[in-house]
């Protein structure tokens, strides 16, 4: 039996503030972990039945949150996923990407940002060592 990793949450643009859904909107199957501060995921969305299924590469398009990454992609704004519990994840990029059957599916690249004291060598905001 192959055992399956889930987050749970929503995209939210930078200048938004959490909505804290009761049930989150949206699904990602984490399919390759490049490194601890990245993931690569199968996008699901929630149903109308309460289920969730995969986003498909003609289906994207209507969805408001799709909207939202193309359009900080054109500005250079960012957009996040934030999982179920706080987790905020940037997103680096939405794609099509297909499974062993050929099936296609909308992929997202996460990562998440350095705290400021680590890029900034190990100094917090007030310069002084953390």
């Amino acid at each position: 039996m192959v055992n399956r990793v889930f987050i749970y949450g929503q995209f939210l643009a930078e200048s938004e503030l959490p909505k804290s859904p009761t049930v989150p909107p949206l699904a990602l199957e984490i399919l390759r972990e490049p490194s601890v501060l990245e993931a690569i995921g199968k996008l699901y969305v929630l149903t109308s039945q309460q289920n969730y299924r995969p986003v498909t590469p003609y289906g994207v398009t209507n969805f408001s949150w799709y909207d939202d990454f193309r359009r900080s992609s054109e500005k250079g704004t960012k957009l996040f996923f934030e999982a179920e519990h706080g987790d905020k994840w940037l997103v680096r990029w939405l794609r099509q990407e297909s499974d062993d059957a050929g099936g296609a599916y909308m992929a997202v690249g996460l990562s998440h940002e350095l705290p400021a004291s680590v890029t900034a060598g190990g100094k917090n905001t007030e310069g002084t060592p953390s």
